[in-house]
């Protein structure tokens, strides 16, 4: 019995084994604050946007940009065709295009901020170079 136990002791194991491959210092471009800054600008704009996610998640934000995108085209289609109407004052216009960005900002602004935390990113934002403005301004910026 002793012998048995010493071999299966002995047999290296297939799995879990730990190398010593010893610390080795990052080699890499240090690229900073900026170009962190850029990144999660960047990152919270696709996000925004539904990049990488189900075709249900780009329905809202398509639908909106289209809804801002008919109220300019179809008062200058109409302009054009007939020059006496003024279909739709600058103000109005405004009103309703900040309406239609109240309501993209409102569905959007949750995901891109709650994400983070969800996920448990923030550690991860403010181990870089980030600062918390850093992070608020690029959010806001997205």
């Amino acid at each position: 019995m002793a012998d048995s136990s010493m071999t299966t002791q002995q047999t290296p194991r297939a799995f879990g084994e730990v190398y010593d491959r010893g610390y080795q210092h990052y080699t890499g471009p240090r690229l900073g604050r900026a170009h962190a800054f850029r990144a999660l600008t960047g990152y919270s704009m696709k996000r925004a946007l539904g990049a990488k996610k189900r075709w249900t998640a780009k329905v809202v934000p398509v639908i909106l940009y289209v809804a801002v995108a008919l109220l300019v085209i179809i008062p200058l289609g109409i302009q054009g065709f007939i020059d006496a109407a003024e279909i739709l004052q600058y103000w109005d216009f405004f009103s309703v295009a900040w309406l239609i960005l109240g309501v993209f900002v409102a569905t959007v602004a949750p995901e891109m901020l709650c994400g983070d935390r969800r996920e448990k990113t923030l550690i991860l934002y403010f181990s870089r170079p980030i600062t918390r403005l850093d992070y608020l301004m690029s959010k806001l910026l997205a």
